[in-house]
């Protein structure tokens, strides 16, 4: 599955100063109740369309994505990133019918999501047995 998020935050010089971070959850516990290992890699991050610098570090369950170079301060105002990425073992295959399970924004965010959406394309042929394709939250102050 490929994934491109777009992350839109306001650098106030405060908490934001050389970049973002995002944390992926890279474990899940099967229907046997074993924790399994879901597939990762970066394609690509970008800072207002732009490539921009990245590291990872390991945490628990997961990987943590520093975006932005350690060395240089962004300038105060609106940024968006975009974090595309290649994930596996992401369907559940079930008898009746397969399912896609996935967590749009994470957790743990220090910030509060204000909006968020999904918008998933399903590969040619695929249909679609009445389940919902499209869940929309919106979070307001």
């Amino acid at each position: 599955m490929t994934v491109t998020e777009t992350i839109r935050v306001k650098a106030e010089g405060y908490k934001i100063k050389r970049g973002i971070y995002r944390d992926f959850p890279l474990t899940f516990t099967g229907d046997s109740g074993a924790v399994q290992r879901v597939d990762f890699s970066i394609d690509k991050i970008e800072r207002n369309g732009q490539d921009e610098p990245y590291r990872t570090e390991t945490i628990d369950g997961g990987i943590r994505i520093y975006i932005g170079d350690p060395d240089v301060f962004i300038p105060r105002g609106e940024h968006l990133y975009s974090i595309t990425y290649q994930t596996g073992r992401q369907v559940r295959y079930r008898a009746d019918f397969d399912e896609l399970f996935w967590n749009v924004t994470g957790n743990a965010w220090e910030f509060p999501i204000r909006e968020a959406s999904a918008t998933i394309m399903l590969p040619q042929g695929a249909k679609n047995r009445g389940h919902d394709l499209l869940h929309r939250s919106t979070w307001r102050d």
